[in-house]
């Protein structure tokens, strides 16, 4: 007998973030953060160097257009001797002040580095675990692993000079 599993409410596919106005600092950590902009990046490439990164730097920039552009970081670093990244975006400001811009800034950088605290502690607990590894980018794509496989449904190749049969995954059947 088998059993198939239907969920009571259906995931969205896409996250809408709230504007940063309609976030509320009880239930969003980090939201009113006086911390800096350079001591979070600095926590933040601590944290990344503990999980094996090396080099981290912080590029600023924006993702998406106007209504809802969002301010934020690329973190580019290295991993297991291959380039890494990671995309930071800010929540999107309906009226933008510098006041704003840099809280919700700082807020997006307050997030990442929680996140990445809880990926040491993950790391520590789980043996093989190895939460960088997703954000690995693939030669020549300019993608991470991580967006490969969901565009891709498959993993990426990682070394584009061995030939395309070294890794591949053969399925069988054992008879015995």
């Amino acid at each position: 007998m088998t059993f198939n599993f239907t969920p009571e409410h259906q995931a969205q596919d896409k996250l809408n973030a709230p504007y940063f106005e309609d976030a509320k600092a009880t239930d969003t950590p980090g939201y009113t953060t006086s911390i800096s902009e350079d001591r979070l990046q600095q926590q933040i490439a601590d944290v990344l160097v503990k999980l094996g990164a090396s080099a981290p730097i912080f590029i600023r920039g924006t993702f998406g257009e106007k209504p809802r552009k969002r301010y934020g970081y690329q973190i580019q670093f290295n991993f297991a001797g291959r380039p890494a990244q990671v995309s930071v975006a800010a929540l999107p400001i309906r009226y933008e002040t510098d006041r704003k811009k840099s809280q919700a800034l700082r807020h997006a950088l307050f997030t990442v580095r929680e996140m990445f605290k809880s990926q040491l502690a993950g790391r520590i607990m789980t043996p093989g675990y190895e939460p960088l590894a997703q954000l690995l980018l693939v030669p020549g794509t300019g993608r991470t692993v991580g967006e490969l496989i969901l565009i891709q449904e498959h993993l990426p190749r990682l070394n584009p000079s061995l030939p395309a049969s070294v890794g591949d995954v053969v399925e069988g059947v054992v008879v015995e």
